[in-house]
């Protein structure tokens, strides 16, 4: 688990830092990040593969190129935000509520449709999101939660475009899932109609669930859980990105040296091997997207309450600069989805409880 020397923990239900003063300015955590990155070090396990030298990379997000936080209405959460898109003018954002069951609201053409309850279970974490387009028009969206006793649950539901949705199949529980106190991710293959669940179990190890649905969706259809090539050993939970330019995924996670991973592969049972963020190691939970052959990393301190980015290459280990996202309060990690190559949007729950997020474009 997270040293909860920290602040951010991710296990139960601890996943703020109501007990951490709230001290450090966006300008501050800027010059700590600096001063970090020039001495960030540490022993890696040895678990972890060897890669190749290290490559500062090009075409970093310009974070002047956000444009505010903006509250989602109504409604406050007992976690963080998970957010998925598959098209420009759409998105959903899903978080547990304050009863712990879990909540999402529909984002369609600059219009929020409201927080709609999937089921009646309850969840010890954030929820993990994806979201994807038929050739109809209509939105489909997969989610996973972990359940009291660490078990993984999915379900998966359909959005028409004018907001109404098809029945949900309801929670289905993966076999042999358990136990897990960290958020779970998932990703749809829309290229080989192929679901994904990855979660970071007790062993501290990344393992995969599938689902074909090439025919469509059957919740008996789930896979073993098999863990993710390239070993490595995680203490947060990971995020996941198609990366825009090559169809691949990447996948990224702090190790137990307490610094950033990024896989890269055609699928997550086929990662070539972990490259290392050169990331301060008081940064947790990180959340990814890609906008072209790189991808942007977003991570937060323990001391502050601002969202950082890195733009890095997921196929080889990096040193790149660190940007604070400027302005708003979060007390949670932040999360991150691509509409589109040129827009980016990032939520994150504010010091009230309520979501915000903030478009890049």
């Amino acid at each position: 688990m997270i040293d909860s020397t920290f602040g951010w923990t991710e296990t139960a239900r601890q996943e703020t830092r109501a007990d951490y003063p709230r001290r450090c300015l966006a300008t501050v955590a800027t010059a700590i990040i600096a001063a970090v990155l020039g001495g960030c070090g540490g022993d890696i396990d040895a678990d972890w593969e060897d890669a190749e030298a290290l490559g500062v990379q090009s075409s970093a997000l310009n974070v002047g190129q956000f444009h505010g936080w903006a509250q989602i209405p109504a409604g406050t959460f007992n976690s963080g935000p998970a957010i998925a898109s598959s098209g420009s003018q759409t998105e959903n954002v899903c978080g547990r509520g304050g009863d712990d069951k879990i909540y999402c609201n529909y984002w369609f053409n600059n219009v929020w449709f409201g927080w709609h309850l999937f089921g009646n279970d309850t969840f010890i974490t954030r929820p993990g999101l994806a979201d994807w387009q038929d050739g109809k028009g209509n939105h489909h969206m997969a989610l996973v939660a972990i359940k009291s006793g660490g078990n993984v649950a999915v379900q998966v539901t359909g959005l028409a475009a004018d907001g109404s949705r098809e029945e949900a199949k309801g929670w289905v529980t993966l076999n042999g899932s358990g136990p897990s106190s960290l958020p779970a991710a998932i990703y749809w293959d829309d290229d080989r109609a192929i679901m994904y669940v990855l979660a970071v179990k007790a062993d501290q190890r990344l393992y995969f669930a599938s689902n074909v649905t090439a025919e469509g969706y059957n919740p008996l259809r789930w896979s073993a859980w098999t863990e993710v090539p390239g070993g490595g050993l995680f203490n947060s939970s990971v995020a996941i990105t198609k990366v825009a330019s090559s169809g691949h995924v990447a996948i990224v996670g702090r190790g137990n040296d307490n610094l950033f991973y990024v896989a890269d592969g055609l699928t997550p049972d086929s990662m070539t091997g972990w490259h290392q963020i050169a990331s301060p190691a008081q940064m947790v939970a990180p959340g990814i997207a890609s906008r072209g052959s790189t991808v942007d990393v977003f991570g937060a301190f323990s001391t502050d309450e601002a969202s950082h980015v890195a733009t890095v290459n997921p196929k080889v280990n990096s040193a790149p600069v660190w940007s604070t996202v400027p302005n708003g309060q979060l007390d949670t990690p932040s999360a991150a989805t691509t509409r589109t190559t040129a827009k980016l949007d990032l939520v994150g729950r504010g010091l009230d409880g309520f979501y915000y997020v903030n478009r890049w474009f």
